[in-house]
Order: structure tokens, then sequence, then C-alpha cells
């Protein structure tokens, strides 16, 4: 059970911070503070401080300078490259292998938000989604199931979020003009962080 309940709270991390790289006006207010409770000890108080800037009038407004159409900074992995990857990058491929694993779990990205399938905070919903589906298996015994989402995870984090993330973190901080980015990016930062060392532990 301690299993099934450490996915599900990575999942709403995953989820958490997804949602705070939404555009300010669609983000629901809501559902994100529920799910702020279920996040772990150890990232609630900074998750709190986070959320009570979320109704700033100025953030919107700082959003699109950061994140929007002509932003310094892009919210689409499409728009970076990672190491031996110069030059060698195509929009399109990008953009149509992150929308078949999407498809191929029956993630619908169009129920999320109205944005092209590598926007940062549709492929860290489809992680949270995966998680999910993980406890799920895990709940009815379905070893299969889990293994092919657990598979399916490992797989889009390396060659998809965690080639790009680090890059699109540290342009938010240097560039981001509102602490709500910066704490944001942070945070996400250090979660990544606390994920790695948990992998390097259990593979020990």
């Amino acid at each position: 059970m301690k299993e099934i309940r450490d996915t599900l709270a990575t999942g709403a991390v995953w989820k958490f911070l997804s949602l705070l790289f939404r555009c300010p006006g669609d983000i629901p207010v809501g559902s994100i503070g529920t799910l702020a409770g279920e996040l772990p000890d150890e990232l609630q108080a900074r998750a709190w401080e986070i959320l009570s800037l979320i109704e700033d009038s100025q953030l919107e407004g700082a959003y699109h300078a950061l994140l929007g159409s002509g932003g310094p900074v892009s919210p689409y992995e499409s728009d970076y490259q990672g190491p031996g990857q110069e030059g060698m990058r195509d929009k399109g491929v990008v953009l149509g292998d992150v929308a078949a694993f999407y498809k191929a779990f029956g993630f619908d990205h169009s129920k999320e938000m109205l944005e092209v399938p590598d926007h940062v905070s549709l492929e860290m919903a489809f992680v949270s989604y995966l998680k999910l589906k993980e406890a799920y298996a895990r709940m009815g015994d379905a070893e299969d199931a889990y293994r092919i989402c657990r598979e399916a995870e490992n797989k889009f984090l390396s060659e998809h979020l965690l080639g790009w993330l680090p890059q699109f973190l540290e342009r938010v901080i240097q560039h981001g003009t509102h602490e709500f980015y910066e704490k944001t990016a942070c945070l996400l930062g250090d979660f990544l962080l606390m994920e790695t060392i948990q992998s390097e532990n259990t593979l020990e």
C-alpha cells in the first residue's frame, strides 16, 4: 500500500506543477488547492506559498511576457535541443512522437488545455496521468499493465521531458519577472532532484 500511496503522491506533484505553467486565467484554483494538500510534506509549505501568489492581478501579464508568443522562454519541447541534438531535431517529429505517446495511453490532451502536445504543462500532466494508471494497476494486481505504464513513463521522461526541462527551468529563473515563476521553477527543480535520488536509491 505504501508504494501505491507514494505513486499517487508523485502523480499529484506532477499534476500540481503542470497546472502552474498554464496561463493563470486557465488554472483551476479549487482543484490546484486540493492537489496541494496531497503533496508530500517536504513540499507542502512551498506549494502553499506559491498558491498565495496565484490571484495577483499582475500574474497573467507576467506569464505572457515570459512564456507567451515572443517571450524569452518557450514552453515547447520542440524549441529545445539536448546534447548531441544540435541542428538535428525536427519539430514535426517531436510533436508526432509526443502525440503518439498520448494516443497509446488514451490521454486526451485537448481536455487538459488547447495547446500543441509538447507544451510543458501537457507533458507533465501526461506523466501524472501515467502515475495514476500505475497506481490503479497495482491496486488491481495487474502487473502487466503496471509494467507497461512504468516503462512508458521512463521512456517518455528520458526521450522527451527530462531532455529539455532543466534548460526550460534555467531560462524561467533567468528571465522571470514575477516571483511566482521563480518559486515554481525552483520547486520543480528540487522535485526532479528528489526523484533522481529516490530512483538511485531504488536501484541500489
